[in-house]
């Protein structure tokens, strides 16, 4: 005798309609960051005054698909949350972190640690722009901070204590040169990091610690 299947109705959860805007609101800011990366990009490229080799092509559409899965990931987390609202970018910056080791060819050179203490809830709108800050210091670290090629070791940690919250991506490489300027210094990289950090009311820092450097980003939490 066959056996008859059941089948049973599966009714979604409802969504309502500020949640469907708050969603697609976000998702069109965080695609339209990615547009203005990507111009940058190419604003810089057309200044320069020869045509850009092939190897300086291939580290920009490299970079443009980590900014692009940093994108991902977040909205992945944020499908998953609560509210929507609000996300522990503990774990968020995990996935980051490991994600840029392994994208990057010079993978191989880097040892990678992290660590995640206390509450680091933030406003989920705070989130991409922290993503993209992390993901420019690991890179410049894993690129720059051992010229000569030797594995080094990069720590990123996430204190959520005391009503702030700290982000620290720390070498053990060279350092940045003595007369670096942390207000204007640097290439694109830097001046994206600043402008992120000030979108985000962050205090974007380096300190030069005879053995390497330590990046440090602090804000609110909350």
């Amino acid at each position: 005798m066959p056996v008859e299947l059941v089948k049973t109705a599966f009714t979604p959860p409802p969504i309502t309609d500020d949640a469907v805007a708050e969603a697609n609101h976000r998702i069109s800011n965080n695609l339209a960051m990615i547009a203005g990366l990507v111009r940058m990009h190419s604003r810089r490229m057309g200044a320069a005054k020869k045509p850009p080799a092939l190897d300086e092509i291939l580290v920009m559409l490299e970079e443009i698909g980590t900014r692009i899965d940093t994108v991902s990931r977040l909205h992945r987390l944020l499908a998953h949350a609560d509210d929507g609202r609000s996300i522990d970018i503990g774990d968020y910056l995990r996935e980051l972190s490991d994600a840029v080791i392994c994208s990057l060819t010079v993978a191989a050179k880097a040892q990678l640690s992290y660590q995640a203490t206390g509450n680091c809830v933030i406003a989920s709108e705070r989130a991409l722009p922290l993503g993209f800050i992390l993901v420019e210091l690991i890179t410049n670290a894993v690129k720059y901070s051992h010229p000569a090629g030797v594995a080094g070791v990069i720590a990123v940690t996430c204190d959520g204590g005391n009503g702030n919250i700290v982000i620290e991506v720390s070498d053990d490489g060279v350092g940045l040169p003595e007369d670096f300027d942390f207000e204007q210094g640097g290439g694109l990289g830097f001046r994206l990091m600043r402008s992120l950090a000030d979108q985000v009311k962050a205090r974007l820092s380096f300190q030069d610690t005879g053995t390497g450097l330590i990046a440090r980003v602090q804000l609110p939490a909350g």
